[in-house]
């Protein structure tokens, strides 16, 4: 069998400062691997696009990830707002959670009172340096191009290269803006610097649930994806879900760069069988174009599965081709808030042994596909487990995250706080009527006898993301137990109790009616 290894060119210097944590070895062969590399290969043969173009090409990690200052962003200009509601700005501040002791951190709003306190002094995590550009109010998620166009930050990073040793752009996902921040650094200081991440083209391949669907297809084979079929207009759509609506139960169309199930749209087929494709297509527009549905680009069409018993993830990290293969640091089941898919947490795999060593040996040969690519840095991969029970099930695949998500993040942090095996953790969001009414220090105030403290190893909480709590009457936290069973149990009951006692302490009752009017447009978004 095959086991994971490093690489040993990379291991001499001063390693990566982020925490990567091997948990779970492949067990695979050989001729598995190779059929990974050899359809990497067809795949750049039929994608030119993959490469850097020749601006990019000096700024691209080719050897170890060094323990020099990193800059972090989370840029989210290339991922739509579907639905109702951009979360964006809260969720730049899981940026914070990878950043350690000496690197640099971009917001678009300034953080809570204390949150950087908490991370510093309580978690351990280290100073960081905040940096603020100047964003336009009504676009805050090109976070990236922001910083090329504030000219005070910009001489900020500048002065940052020449004399305090930055040296690497880790971002949330490797889009065409963080490229263009680190080459224009880069020309203006002659200094280098290096994304920490693939080719856009790559990124926004890898992202793109269609191609990767199409990729898993041929990897593993048909029976590891979904029944799915590509729209590329109204027309086609409108006669492949006639079609479908005739023989299954509930169709799924799928946006391909949606996220944390925003950008599904999911409905009952009795909604439109036996109409004229004039109707099928009055209602898909009228339904789509409710949610915000971008108007252009193909869209995926899948059969939805109604036995799905389980949604597990894989957390891989990609070192650069030359510095070992890739690293499977956990796999974890998702929370799903509905039909539709909605991510809202996910738990560490309880999953039996011999499905968890499969979603390990199939999420490693993905990773090793990736990786000959060109890909480098985070990448998850999502499946369903689909059957009667888990004794008697399958797996498919239906996205890849090729960033860092809010599975990813967390877990990180649970590495970065010293999480042994002897403590289960899950990663949920949580929302609180009234909470939004408290400040994070209040907030934090209130938990000090409930939140976990790295250097005594009690405390059941982590908070973070502490910008839902004005935004979204929220939080986010990691909980953490003995126990599968204790966990469950704190985050089902004992949390929510908790903060829904402290924040009715803090009720306003003349506040509530304009909370309500300027959050109209508010709804249920996940994590990303």
């Amino acid at each position: 069998m095959h086991r994971n290894h490093r690489n040993a060119k990379c291991s001499g210097g001063k390693k990566m400062k982020l925490p990567i944590v091997s948990r779970h070895q492949p067990e695979i062969s050989q001729s598995e691997i190779d059929r990974s590399r050899k359809l990497a290969q067809d795949l750049l043969t039929e994608n030119h696009q993959f490469e850097l173009p020749d601006e990019f090409r000096e700024l691209t990690v080719t050897g170890g990830i060094t323990d020099e200052p990193v800059l972090h962003l989370d840029d989210f200009s290339e991922i739509p707002v579907i639905g109702k509601n951009d979360d964006s700005r809260a969720l730049q501040q899981r940026a914070r959670i990878r950043a350690c002791d000496g690197d640099w951190v971009v917001q678009s709003r300034m953080i809570e009172r204390g949150f950087s306190d908490y991370f510093e002094y309580d978690l351990g995590l280290g100073r960081v340096k905040w940096f603020y550009p100047a964003v336009k109010e009504n676009n805050p998620r090109q976070i990236a191009l922001a910083c090329i166009r504030d000219r005070r930050l910009r001489h900020d990073l500048e002065h940052a290269l020449r004399h305090e040793g930055l040296r690497y752009i880790h971002p949330h996902v490797s889009n065409r803006n963080v490229w263009q921040l680190a080459a224009h650094l880069h020309q203006s200081t002659r200094m280098p610097i290096s994304v920490i991440g693939p080719s856009p083209a790559l990124a926004a391949w890898a992202n793109d649930k269609i191609e990767f669907t199409q990729a898993v297809e041929r990897l593993f084979g048909q029976e590891f994806v979904p029944h799915t079929e590509v729209a590329y207009n109204f027309a086609t759509l409108s006669k492949i879900v006639a079609r479908l609506a005739a023989t299954h139960q509930k169709i799924g169309i799928k946006y391909p760069y949606g996220t944390g199930g925003h950008g599904n749209f999911l409905f009952d087929s009795r909604s439109v069988r036996g109409r004229s494709l004039r109707q099928v297509r009055g209602f898909l527009k009228q339904q789509l174009y409710g949610v915000r549905w971008p108007k252009k680009g193909r869209v995926l069409v899948d059969v939805w599965q109604t036995n799905v018993i389980n949604s597990p993830s894989v957390q891989t990290w990609i070192p650069p081709l030359n510095c070992g293969e890739p690293i499977i640091e956990g796999v974890f089941v998702q929370t799903i808030a509905d039909e539709q898919g909605h991510f809202v947490g996910s738990a560490q795999s309880n999953l039996p042994n011999e499905i968890e060593q499969q979603i390990v040996n199939q999420g490693f040969l993905l990773a090793t596909l990736f990786q000959h690519l060109g890909y480098v840095g985070r990448c998850s991969f999502d499946l369903i487990l689909i059957g009667q029970d888990l004794s008697n099930c399958r797996l498919e695949f239906i996205e890849c995250n090729a960033r860092w998500g809010g599975t990813s993040g967390p877990m990180t942090l649970a590495n970065r706080i010293g999480l042994g095996t002897h403590q289960r953790y899950c990663v949920r969001r949580i929302d609180v009527a009234d909470l939004w009414q408290m400040e994070f220090a209040e907030l934090q105030r209130e938990l000090k006898d409930t939140l976990y403290l790295p250097t005594t190893g009690q405390g059941h909480l982590v908070l973070f993301n502490p910008a839902r709590i004005k935004e979204q009457s929220a939080i986010d936290v990691i909980v953490i137990a003995p126990s599968h069973d204790e966990v469950q149990e704190w985050v089902a009951r004992e949390i929510p109790d908790r903060l829904a006692a402290i924040a009715a302490a803090h009720r306003d009752p003349n506040a509530l009616t304009g909370f309500l009017l300027s959050h109209a447009e508010f709804d249920d978004a996940g994590l990303i």
